[in-house]
Order: C-alpha cells, then sequence, then structure tokens
C-alpha cells in the first residue's frame, strides 16, 4: 500500500509540475518592487479664480535603507475640489532625471490637490500630502487697453481717485488706469464715485 501511495504523490508532484498547476508563491520580482514616495510637494496657499499656478515636488524611490532620486517618474496630479464633487486626475506630468516634477494647472473652486507617482512594474505608487489651494475672486485689475473686462467693468481714474459706473455721464470718455468689480471694490480701494 505504501508503494501505490508513493507512486501516487509522484503523480500529483508531476501534474503540478508539468501539468499547469501551480501551488508556488507569486514570483519573486512582484515582492521586489521598490517603495517610492514623493517629497516637498508645494502648492501655494491661494489663488485667483482660474489663474494659472504651479504644483511641484520631487519624487524618491527606495534602495535599500536609503532613498534616492526617482529619474524621470510618471507622476498624475489629481484635485478634490469642495463641495460634493468627486476628486479627480487633472494630468500626468514626467519628472526630471533628478525626480523633480511641476504641473501648471489653473481652477475656479477650492480643493486638495496631491501627486502621485504612478506604479510600474519595478516600482510601488506612492501619494504625497493633500494641500489645500483656496480660490479667491479677483476685485481688480490694471488694463492693458482702454476698456476694462466684464467682471471688472467699473473704471477707476487714479489721477481724480474717482470711479465710474457704465452709463455714467463721463464712462465712456474714461480711460481707465484701473477696473474694479465692483463699486465696494473701489471705494476700498480709495475711490469716489462720480457725481454725474
Amino acid at each position: 500500500m505504501s508503494m501505490i501511495r508513493r507512486f501516487g504523490a509522484l503523480l500529483m508532484a508531476a501534474a503540478v509540475a508539468f501539468g499547469g498547476v501551480s501551488l508556488a508563491a507569486a514570483p519573486a520580482e512582484a515582492a521586489s518592487k521598490a517603495a517610492t514616495r514623493v517629497v516637498k510637494f508645494t502648492a501655494p496657499a491661494s489663488v485667483y479664480k482660474s489663474e494659472a499656478f504651479t504644483l511641484r515636488g520631487t519624487a524618491q524611490r527606495k534602495a535599500g535603507t536609503r532613498w534616492d532620486a526617482y529619474a524621470k517618474p510618471k507622476v498624475e496630479i489629481y484635485f478634490d475640489p469642495a463641495g460634493s464633487a468627486r476628486a479627480y486626475r487633472v494630468k500626468t506630468v514626467t519628472g526630471s532625471t533628478k525626480g523633480q516634477f511641476s504641473a501648471k494647472v489653473r481652477t475656479s473652486r477650492s480643493g486638495l490637490w496631491w501627486a502621485k507617482v504612478t506604479v510600474t512594474g519595478t516600482s510601488k505608487a506612492a501619494d504625497s500630502y493633500k494641500k489645500l489651494v483656496r480660490v479667491k475672486q479677483r476685485t481688480s485689475m490694471i488694463p492693458s487697453g482702454t476698456t476694462c473686462p466684464s467682471w471688472a467693468p467699473i473704471k477707476g481714474n487714479e489721477s481724480s481717485g474717482i470711479y465710474h459706473v457704465p452709463g455714467g455721464a463721463f464712462y465712456n470718455r474714461t480711460n481707465p488706469e484701473i477696473c474694479f468689480s465692483t463699486t465696494a471694490a473701489a471705494r476700498a480701494a480709495g475711490y469716489r464715485a462720480s457725481k454725474v
């Protein structure tokens, strides 16, 4: 009986080895993926609505007990807008040979921004810390010509300290030196309303 059992065990071993049945552990290369991380991730604390701004950081890869620069990492930029909207990927950038990356973005909403080093065949994924960027509404601007934009239609005359609203007597004749979004913004800047 023991001879039959031994023969059965040999057949089972052959089936496992040659029959495509794998009882072995996961391949060694899966366990050898290097850890990654994002350091020095920076974002401005606040920006004007729809103004372009830059996110920066450095990707590193673990080598033994030390962290080295991760050359040319693929980094995804994510945004989680405040409110009920869901987080989403904004863009993917490639870092430098020293692991440094930057991404120019813009938004009309406050929210959290972060960077994620993407997973590869030899490296694990890693997220940076999340940074809150608040969006503020611009209240004034220096015009490049003789008209004000639609979001800031109030014309300010710097030398007289007077502001002119659309429909006012001198509005069309005034070449603005500054444009305001509201009369309150003009008054807060020290301007007074035109009397006509």
